[in-house]
């Protein structure tokens, strides 16, 4: 026990009749893309319990546990080592957070990409669908996602800017070629 780090983590979060939608995970909406996540880590006892703000994801599970474990993951890991965060240093950390539903599934929803940003004085959601349709939400005057901003023209630079994030982010991704 005293050398275990114990992480307890959902793969996402689920729906249960916010924004209409009943049951579903896949969406780009809070209450789908956050998740529980904790990490008990013997190294800090008596630093005591603290929440973390910063945007972590599920991919940052396997850097953190390697670096933990003193293991050095391959270059192609996505993610990033959570250990800094963990010591409550001030590391240099993301401000935003791709979200994307690339393939269709039998309970579609349909597809989408999208990101959390604080890039641009943020925070905002935007989403672009495949159908073209688009959502952007002001996250500091509605944190609940309930009326997209997107058509308002004061808000078509930080859309602009953020659409232009997801399709730099999308083809990051996909790599040369």
């Amino acid at each position: 026990w005293e050398n275990t780090v114990l992480v307890f983590a959902g793969d996402h979060g689920y729906m249960w009749g916010e924004h209409g939608l009943s049951r579903a995970k896949d969406n780009p909406y809070r209450e789908s893309v956050y998740y529980p996540f904790l990490i008990r880590d013997p190294a800090l006892a008596g630093s005591g319990n603290r929440d973390e703000t910063r945007m972590v994801g599920n991919i940052d599970i396997a850097p953190t546990l390697a670096d933990l474990a003193g293991a050095t993951p391959g270059t192609a890991i996505d993610g990033r080592s959570l250990r800094p965060l963990l010591r409550g240093e001030g590391a240099d950390w993301r401000e935003e957070y791709l979200i994307e539903k690339p393939t269709a599934t039998t309970k579609d929803t349909g597809t989408f990409r999208g990101v959390y940003s604080a890039v641009g004085g943020g925070p905002f959601t935007y989403v672009l669908h495949d159908t073209g349709e688009e959502e952007l939400y002001d996250l500091a005057a509605d944190p609940h996602q309930l009326e997209s901003v997107h058509g308002r023209p004061e808000y078509a630079g930080s859309k602009d800017a953020l659409r232009a994030r997801v399709r730099d982010a999308v083809l990051a991704r996909r790599g040369p070629g």
